[in-house]
C-alpha cells in the first residue's frame, strides 16, 4: 500500500495541484496583465457611460437594431438615456403615463389617435383603458429597455390628449 501511495498516488496528487495553479491562476493573472498593459480600456470592458459618469454598458457587446432579423440589443446600444419626457414615469421598465379624460368616447378618441400614430410610426404602447382612464406604456421590445424612440413617441401622445 505505501509503494502505491508514493509511486502512483502522490505523484497524481502533486500534478493535479500544479497544473490547477497553472491553468486557474498563474494563466488568468498572466493573460489579464498583458490585456491591461496592451489594451487597457478593452480589458476593463469598454463601459459606456452617460453625461453624469454612471455606467450603463458596454461599447464591445450589442448593437442598436433597426431590423426584425436581430435578436434583442444591450439597451446601452440601443439609445438608452436618462431624459424622460415631462409627466412620464419609468414603471418596471416602461415609460408610464395615466391620462383622464372628462368621458369615455373622449378617452376612446384618444386611444384612436394614439393607435393612428403608432400605425405610423409602426412602434405600439400597451394600453389600458380603466373608463375615463387611459394608461400608456412605451418601450421597446426588442432592445428590452426604454429607447429614444420610446421617448419621442410618448412625447407625441402626450401632445395628443389635447
Amino acid at each position: 500500500m505505501t509503494n502505491f501511495l508514493r509511486h502512483r498516488l502522490w505523484p497524481a496528487i502533486a500534478l493535479l495541484i500544479a497544473l490547477t495553479l497553472v491553468t486557474g491562476v498563474i494563466y488568468p493573472v498572466v493573460v489579464t496583465a498583458v490585456a491591461q498593459v496592451a489594451f487597457p480600456s478593452q480589458a476593463n470592458g469598454s463601459f459606456v457611460t452617460t453625461a453624469d459618469g454612471r455606467t450603463i454598458g458596454s461599447s464591445l457587446i450589442g448593437q442598436a437594431f433597426s431590423k426584425p432579423q436581430y435578436f434583442w440589443g444591450r439597451p446601452s446600444a440601443a439609445g438608452v438615456t436618462d431624459e424622460n419626457p415631462a409627466g412620464w414615469e419609468v414603471v418596471d421598465g416602461a415609460l408610464e403615463r395615466t391620462f383622464e379624460f372628462p368621458s369615455f368616447p373622449e378617452a376612446i378618441e384618444f386611444v384612436n389617435r394614439v393607435a393612428a400614430a403608432a400605425e405610423e410610426a409602426d412602434h405600439h404602447p400597451d394600453i389600458e383603458i380603466h373608463y375615463r382612464q387611459v394608461k400608456l406604456r412605451w418601450w421597446t421590445h426588442s432592445a428590452q429597455a426604454i429607447t429614444d424612440r420610446d421617448r419621442e413617441l410618448a412625447e407625441r401622445s402626450g401632445s395628443l390628449a389635447g
